[in-house]
């Protein structure tokens, strides 16, 4: 039976600009839609970090002092500052909770054990995961709360993609990577002129790129700006996604490539809500919603990019582009988690 006194408490985001602000406040948006109701003040998103700190610590007291007793909590993890609070307030009001996980910070050795994050995380009646590879990784390192999964994070937009079908005339598949353009998770990059040329190009977005670190003559790399998170939807232009971290073209290895084993990255809603089809690792956890919806292909290194693209023909690339574009409604309506919540009550 649905529990009818669902609630969230909403604070300020200091940045819309990136995937983590974009993913937090769609979430928010989905919870209203849905009939879960808002006991702090409104969303916000002062970027002054002191305004921003204060405007949510006083949201979540207003929102804990509301609750409540025996009702149900929607929350999202990582909290950071505020999730002791909000764990203590629920407790003492016998309230049962619903963690949205966006991150796990102890699997990654950032700023917390896993044995504390574990330990936060058990507060939880149920967690909303990213996959199941997630899921059973949980179960492996102590997890016991009940899980549900997501599948792939929502991406809320109106406004329709400039990649809404591929022109044949193009000669050229154009692979987008849309994110921070200077850093170990993403260095792979500026390797990317070492594969064989072929039928396709690649195309930047994202702030931090260093053009001088790119010697390519034959316009194999582009690069197109930084821009907002719901303004980036109406810019990229572009055939594929590419979802790929790491510093290596071969496989993606090290921290953060390792994390897309269990991850599901925001940046594959992203491309799917621009219309385009991904390229991804095959051992990532996001390859297997990849193959289940038919919504790309997996590779196990990007060298093999020039010969798979060289393969594929109009037909193949329209039929995973359509099936590319149904993902993109469901995203759009807020599908993916309001299944979930669903499921979690």
């Amino acid at each position: 039976m649905k529990q009818t006194n669902r609630y969230y408490i909403s604070r300020n985001y200091r940045s819309l600009y990136d995937a983590a602000g974009k993913a937090k406040t769609d979430c928010e948006k989905i919870l209203a839609a849905n009939g879960w109701i808002n006991l702090g003040f409104r969303q916000t998103s002062f970027k002054n970090s002191i305004v921003s700190t204060l405007v949510s610590l006083l949201s979540i007291c207003r929102g804990v002092a509301l609750l409540k007793p025996g009702s149900l909590l929607c929350i999202q993890y990582p909290l950071k500052k505020f999730l002791r609070l909000v764990l203590w307030a629920a407790k003492r009001k016998k309230c049962h909770i619903v963690t949205i996980v966006h991150d796990l910070y102890g699997m990654r050795k950032r700023g917390i054990s896993l044995e504390k994050e574990m330990s936060l995380l058990a507060h939880s009646h149920c967690l909303i995961v990213h996959n199941e590879k997630m899921k059973e990784w949980l179960k492996e390192h102590g997890a016991t709360s009940r899980m549900e999964i997501l599948e792939i994070f929502d991406y809320l937009h109106q406004g329709v993609p400039r990649s809404a079908l591929r022109n044949e005339s193009e000669s050229r598949y154009s692979i987008v990577y849309a994110g921070r353009l200077k850093d170990k998770k993403n260095s792979f990059l500026y390797k990317l002129e070492q594969l064989p040329k072929g039928n396709f190009m690649f195309v930047f977005y994202g702030a931090g790129f260093q053009s001088s670190e790119i010697q390519s003559e034959d316009g194999m790399v582009e690069y197109r700006g930084f821009f907002p998170a719901d303004e980036v939807v109406e810019r990229i232009e572009g055939s594929f996604g590419l979802v790929w971290d790491g510093q290596s073209i071969d496989t993606c290895s090290g921290q953060y490539g390792e994390y897309l084993e269990y991850n599901t990255p925001h940046k594959c809603s992203l491309y799917l809500q621009c219309g385009l089809p991904l390229i991804i690792w095959s051992k990532a956890a996001m390859a297997e919603f990849v193959e289940k919806y038919d919504v790309g292909f997996c590779v196990e290194s990007l060298t093999e990019i020039p010969a798979l693209l060289g393969q594929i023909d109009d037909a193949d690339y329209a039929r995973i582009q359509r099936n590319a574009l149904e993902i993109r409604e469901l995203i759009s309506s807020g599908h993916f988690l309001k299944t979930a919540l669903e499921k979690a009550e």
